[in-house]
C-alpha cells in the first residue's frame, strides 16, 4: 500500500513537471506571437504615416494627366461626329 502511494506521488510529480513545461511553452509561444504582432503593427503604422502626406507635385501631375485625358476624349468625340461644323468647347 505504501509503495503504491509512493508510486502515485512519483507519477503525479512527473506529470506536474511535464505540465509546467507545457505551460511555459504555451506562455512562450503566446509571448512570441504577441511581440511579432506588435512589431507588424508598428511597422504598418510607420509606413502609413510616411505615405500620408501627398506631395503637391504628384497631385499636380495627376491633375494634368486627368485633364490631358479629358481633352483627348473631347478631341476624339469631335473628330467622330458626323457634322464637321460642330465644335465642343471647354471653359474653366
Amino acid at each position: 500500500m505504501v509503495s503504491n502511494i509512493d508510486q502515485n506521488v512519483d507519477d503525479v510529480s512527473r506529470s506536474t513537471g511535464r505540465l509546467s513545461y507545457s505551460v511555459y511553452a504555451v506562455v512562450g509561444w503566446v509571448s512570441l506571437v504577441t511581440v511579432a504582432m506588435a512589431a507588424v503593427a508598428v511597422v504598418t503604422v510607420l509606413r502609413r504615416r510616411r505615405s500620408v502626406p501627398v506631395d503637391a507635385s504628384v497631385a499636380d501631375e495627376t491633375q494634368r494627366e486627368w485633364t490631358r485625358r479629358s481633352l483627348v476624349s473631347v478631341d476624339e468625340m469631335t473628330t467622330r461626329s458626323s457634322s464637321p461644323t460642330q465644335v465642343i468647347s471647354v471653359s474653366e
